[in-house]
């Protein structure tokens, strides 16, 4: 996460605990348990999943920045799955950036 040099704050995976299907859905997992980080740097969580455009396959990511307070990371345990990027408060009251992503290249076609 971030710049952090916090060892427990490397890459962890966290479990989904609800998916619902159809647009603008909000994915939910469990609650993230890194540490604060040794420089007050920001993380970003990401959820990798894969799309179907014009018959071609791509790669997206969902993702939300994190800031740490000093108790907690703000998450609010979701992924929102929107077009773009945007902004929003998380819960405690900053605004963090949020959104989706897709790899330039596609992985190959679809029939």
């Amino acid at each position: 996460m971030g710049t952090s040099t916090t060892a427990h704050n490397k890459a962890i995976d966290y479990a989904i605990t609800c998916m619902p299907l159809g647009p603008s859905s909000s994915i939910t997992h469990t609650t993230i348990s890194h540490t604060a980080p040794s420089n007050n740097s920001k993380g970003v969580k990401a959820l990798l999943y894969f799309v179907v455009r014009n018959n071609q396959v791509f790669i997206n990511f969902a993702y939300t920045q994190l800031i740490h307070n000093g108790s907690n990371w703000g998450d609010d345990n979701t992924v929102l799955m929107i077009d773009g990027q945007q902004t929003r408060l998380d819960a405690n009251g900053q605004e963090v950036l949020y959104g989706t992503a897709q790899l330039v290249e596609p992985l190959g076609w679809i029939k």
